[in-house]
């Protein structure tokens, strides 16, 4: 549904804070109501039951019909479920309830250039382009638009400014990793990513073996560096130099984590 997207661990942050500053004019019942509904819905996504977990969001949303970030979470399950039509309707409609809703452009447009609708995506960037809340999202989405026609120079250059203008975004340091291993600088994807490991200890819970790359990565359609099957190493990471020794053993500590990427060959957890 792949980070990539937003990861559901945000996703849910955001939807129970919603809940909770329901206004008191429905009284309690229905925010208990709306809780409840919303803490199933949870449950059966992280489950993988996606169909279980729109009835429940839907639930919610009957209740607070207005609520952008039920919306957000339900145009991601329809997305987990192919139903991208109607993922889109969600996120319109958590745009149109919620201008400033960062994450619902996000997903539309990551969406779209998944359809190939490119030129619609064009026009959304075009319309939050002048908005100063949006100065960070503006060059990540020129930079998958370029990814998308296989421009990674372009991409590269839309990726770094992004990452000037909101730096420390996961989602766009995945991107800019790939974009430098695609235009022959895979010493600055490995730096790269050894940065977000000493920052973000819990990142190697990503670099481990996810069972599902949608539960880490923010773009769930698209895992940002492209996690192959168990038994393969990542792309960007996928031969040892002529002659070298076989690189450390697997473990999940960062310090090893950052050995192994030096040595150039990252594997998921359990791949041999």
């Amino acid at each position: 549904m792949n980070l990539r997207t937003w990861n559901l661990g945000g996703m849910i942050f955001l939807v129970s804070i919603s809940a909770i500053l329901i206004s008191g004019c429905g009284g309690s019942s229905d925010e208990e109501k709306v809780q409840r509904a919303i803490g199933k819905a949870e449950t059966f996504y992280k489950a993988g039951l996606f169909k279980e977990a729109l009835a429940h969001y839907q639930e919610a949303l009957a209740i607070q019909p207005t609520d952008a970030a039920i919306l957000l979470a339900m145009g991601q399950t329809y997305e987990a479920l192919s139903l991208n039509r109607d993922a889109l309707g969600s996120y319109d409609e958590a745009i149109r309830f919620d201008s400033r809703l960062e994450q619902a452009y996000r997903q539309k447009a990551l969406l779209l250039i998944k359809d190939g609708k490119i030129e619609e995506v064009d026009k959304l960037i075009a319309g939050i382009e002048a908005k100063k809340e949006m100065e960070g999202l503006v060059p990540f989405l020129k930079g998958e638009v370029a990814r998308s026609r296989n421009d990674w120079s372009g991409a590269l250059e839309f990726y770094q400014a992004a990452d000037r203008l909101r730096p420390g975004s996961r989602e766009t340091q995945y991107a800019l990793a790939e974009a430098y291993q695609r235009t022959g600088k895979p010493e600055d994807a490995i730096n790269l990513l050894e940065q977000m490991l000493r920052t973000n200890p819990r990142f190697t819970r990503t670099v481990g073996r996810p069972a599902r790359p949608s539960r880490f990565l923010l773009r769930p359609h698209r895992p940002a560096l492209n996690w192959l099957p168990c038994g393969q190493r990542l792309r960007i990471f996928c031969s040892l130099p002529t002659g070298m020794k076989k690189p450390p053993k697997k473990s999940r500590r960062p310090s090893s984590w950052i050995r192994m990427m030096r040595w150039g060959c990252m594997c998921a957890d359990g791949c041999r």
